[in-house]
């Protein structure tokens, strides 16, 4: 297994918080009784899901396009400094399991951490990865005008 702070196992954790987060938002949109919530919680449900699919390609390209087999362990194995996806993980867990927060409230969180773990990542994968940084800042661009805003305009 590679070490938790390598390329593969944050690409890896990070596509699997993804579709935590898909799950989160199916399950706001039958907590949900506003028809324009439900709506944009369904979106972010699909947006998360793609997120997760385009994270794990994005990661093979990257891995085949930078070499050989030798290079291609390395590269699965190079550690992404100053990163602790797992404490991410463990807060989008968190946030999932809260059950005294409006729906409102729970999606801000979320999309907080979400928010904070793609420029992180995007910022540490910068200079080795820039595809893969420009991914996260897609991610987190649609996020903050399609998500953030309006929810915050509804608590």
């Amino acid at each position: 297994m590679a070490p938790r702070s390598s390329f593969n196992y944050v690409m890896v954790t990070l596509a699997d918080i993804m579709e935590k987060v898909a799950k989160f938002y199916r399950a706001l949109q039958e907590e949900e009784v506003n028809e324009d919530l439900k709506a944009l919680f369904s979106r972010c449900a699909e947006e998360s899901q793609k997120a997760s699919e385009l994270i794990m390609r994005a990661r093979r390209e990257v891995v085949s396009e930078m070499g050989g087999l030798e290079s291609t362990f390395e590269i699965a194995v190079e550690p992404i400094e100053g990163i602790d996806i797992d404490s991410y993980k463990a807060r989008v867990d968190e946030v999932k399991k809260m059950e005294q927060k409006s729906t409102v409230e729970k999606a801000l969180l979320m999309e907080e951490i979400l928010s904070d773990m793609l420029r992180q990542l995007s910022s540490k994968l910068e200079p080795r990865f820039p595809k893969i940084k420009a991914l996260l800042e897609e991610m987190l661009n649609w996020r903050t005008e399609h998500v953030i805003k309006k929810i915050s305009s509804r608590s």
